[in-house]
């Protein structure tokens, strides 16, 4: 899955492009997220899920 552009996402979320890059960098660093070449698009949906789940996990900020 190719995922929205981190400006696209920015917006959608009510944040800034930065604060998507540094949540990308963190994700990709935990192995909750890949690339495909310049895109973001290899999503460990059930890793994601466990991380959001998991009581006194850190924000992905």
């Amino acid at each position: 899955m190719r995922l929205p552009t981190q400006t696209t996402l920015a917006e959608l979320l009510g944040t800034t492009r930065e604060s998507i890059t540094r949540a990308f960098a963190r994700l990709e660093r935990d192995g909750d997220l890949g690339r495909c070449g310049r895109h973001y698009c290899n999503l460990d949906v059930p890793r994601l899920v466990r991380h959001i789940k998991t009581p006194g996990s850190p924000p992905l900020q």
